[in-house]
């Protein structure tokens, strides 16, 4: 039997590419599947470039899945691009070693686990401080004093239930928020929380297109927006997640019209 080198490089020529040539295809993240039994499984989602075409290898699939690098018979299929052939070659998860920085397959898709977790904490976040934006007022106190609070009942609930599921767990820096969470915490949070974070998401949904939420979403975002302008004319040099916020807030506004409108 040849040695695995030998059989890499006589690949390589028969396709006429250099292993330079190669990268590994990035893994975006896992997405639900089956498998041959049926069963519900996560499987790595590719990154895969548009428009590109079967690498030319001598290796070809048949009854087995060969690795299309050096021929093996590969159980965890991953894949490289050649970018200057715009070819995609299957591989298997030690095969993809080679061409990123030494990181195996399972490394790649771990990587690509914990954005993907961080992520859903992070739009966790966002969606609990859209909540408040949303549903808080100025409630008088007496003698000038205000306290800013929510007082739909349905939305109190949910804010409050966001906060306990949350705990201390933070996504990161994000213009903000200074604070990290290290990823095996994330991914205790995401395997221990994603049932209910995937219910309460959908209540508040429901809850944000209630035509007289609607009405008072308009109000309070055209009220944050005239705000967030205000600063970042004052403020020119302000952290750039301050101008992106003014752009989620004027896309919601413009949706928020439309369903209105509809």
């Amino acid at each position: 039997m040849k040695p695995y080198q030998q059989i890499v490089e006589e690949n390589l020529k028969h396709m006429g590419t250099a292993a330079s040539e190669w990268r590994a295809v990035p893994v975006l993240g896992m997405a639900d599947t089956r498998d041959a039994k049926g069963q519900s499984v996560k499987m790595p989602e590719f990154d895969f470039p548009k428009g590109y075409a079967d690498a030319p290898t001598m290796f070809k699939g048949g009854q087995e899945t060969p690795c299309g690098l050096c021929g093996k018979t590969i159980k965890n299929v991953y894949w490289l691009q050649n970018d200057s052939k715009q070819w995609t070659l299957m591989v298997g998860s030690e095969c993809v070693t080679h061409f990123e920085g030494g990181k195996s397959g399972a490394e790649l898709v771990n990587d690509a686990r914990y954005v993907q977790n961080r992520e859903m904490v992070r739009n966790f976040e966002k969606a609990k401080l859209n909540l408040w934006l949303a549903f808080s007022f100025n409630v008088s106190l007496g003698y000038g004093r205000y306290q800013r609070t929510i007082q739909n009942a349905d939305a109190k609930v949910l804010y409050y239930r966001m906060g306990k599921v949350l705990g201390n767990v933070k996504s990161g820096k994000d213009g903000y928020n200074e604070d990290w969470t290290s990823d095996a915490s994330i991914t205790r949070w995401v395997n221990k929380h994603t049932a209910e974070v995937t219910e309460i998401l959908e209540k508040m949904e429901v809850l944000f297109w209630l035509p007289e939420v609607v009405i008072i979403r308009e109000r309070n975002l055209m009220e944050q927006i005239a705000v967030k302008e205000g600063f970042i004319a004052r403020y020119p040099d302000c952290p750039d997640q301050q101008k992106v916020d003014l752009a989620m807030m004027k896309t919601e506004l413009a949706a928020l019209r439309m369903k209105k409108a509809s």
